[in-house]
Formats: structure tokens, C-alpha cells, sequence
């Protein structure tokens, strides 16, 4: 099964916006999301780097003004096509860090996880 991982990164003029597809296959992913309003937001997974959007697109006055924060389905609170299940995800350990992290320290981060299997 694949997942689509989206990222969306909001301020209430801009937003940048990431994603992937992963593949659900019983295994654990070490996930980094980097944003800054000057760089936009950065994906990485499993320590490489997938995506950057740098470019933020504006936002409509009338647009949606969701504030929340959620992990695992939409903040509007749209049904999702049961053909498009999301499948079981657990997360492990989220984190709010004040700080830009370097490419080569997330690398380093993903990197220790391999001891932990």
C-alpha cells in the first residue's frame, strides 16, 4: 500500500507545500520537516533530502481558516474515498525545534536510528 505524505506549511498569506508517496511496509520512517518563511519548507526521509518548495504561493482572502494542527487526516474534515484508506500509522516521536537544522545533521539524526532497530 502507498501512502501520500503531504506536507502543508501555512502563515495567513503564503503557503509552501511538500510531499511523497511511501510505501507501507512495516518498517519505521524518520521524518524531517524544515521551514523558515525565507527557505520554505524542506521534506526529508530516512536523512535524504526529497523535496524543498522555496516558492510560496499566496492565499486566497476567502481560502480556508483552519488554524489547527493535525497529523494523520485533513483539517477540514472531508471524508476520505474509503478506496483511499490511509492504513494504520503510529508515531513514535513529534518535535517542535527552534531551530533550522543543516542537511548534514539530518542525515546524522536518521543515521542513529539505525541502532535502534
Amino acid at each position: 500500500m502507498i501512502l501520500f505524505l503531504q506536507i502543508i506549511v501555512k502563515t495567513r498569506e503564503m503557503s509552501w507545500i511538500a510531499y511523497t508517496d511511501l510505501e507501507l511496509i512495516d518498517e519505521w520512517y524518520h521524518v524531517v520537516i524544515i521551514w523558515s518563511q525565507g527557505s520554505g519548507v524542506r521534506l526529508y526521509l530516512n536523512g535524504s533530502h526529497i523535496m524543498t518548495d522555496s516558492h510560496p504561493k499566496g492565499r486566497l482572502l476567502n481560502e480556508d481558516t483552519y488554524q489547527d494542527f493535525a497529523l494523520g487526516h485533513r483539517n477540514s474534515g472531508e471524508y476520505i474515498n474509503p478506496d483511499q484508506a490511509m492504513g494504520h500509522m503510529m508515531i513514535d516521536d513529534f518535535r517542535f525545534i527552534d531551530e533550522e537544522w543543516s542537511e548534514d545533521f539530518v542525515r546524522q539524526e536518521a543515521g542513529a536510528l539505525e541502532f535502534c532497530k
